[in-house]
């Protein structure tokens, strides 16, 4: 989500995002544990699927303004817009079906160092690729 916001854009990553949404909620089983289905779009993870379309736009208006093309900047970008999911799907699924404490602990926590780890991927890939067109 966040390499496609970072190498396509603000708006042809916010597309491709709604459009893999749209795959899943025709039935596609594209989300999480081959799910599929619109009910997949309220349920408990739908907040970081709807963070994904958010994220990509937020990345993709960060790399348009030239926020990706220094390797620290781009990484930070790229861990703002993993940041975005993981706080509006946490906050989801808290008020969805858990407590807030709840919410973090199953929601949160246990994606913070592979988070950090993908954001560092993207953000090489986003910057070379820049560094290439």
């Amino acid at each position: 989500v966040v390499l496609l916001g970072g190498l396509l854009g603000a708006r042809r990553g916010t597309m491709a995002v709604l459009a893999y949404l749209m795959e899943g909620a025709m039935g596609f089983p594209v989300f999480a544990n081959m799910q599929a289905g619109a009910h997949v779009l309220i349920g408990p993870t739908a907040g970081y699927l709807w963070g994904f379309v958010l994220a990509a736009f937020l990345i993709g208006y960060l790399a348009e303004n030239g926020l990706t093309i220094k390797p620290v900047f781009s990484f930070l970008s790229c861990f703002a817009a993993t940041t975005l999911i993981l706080i509006l799907g946490t906050l989801y699924l808290a008020m969805f079906k858990l407590g807030f404490n709840e919410a973090l602990i199953m929601g949160l926590y246990p994606f913070l160092v592979g988070d950090v780890v993908k954001s560092a991927l993207c953000a090489g890939l986003i910057t070379g690729f820049r560094r290439l067109s």
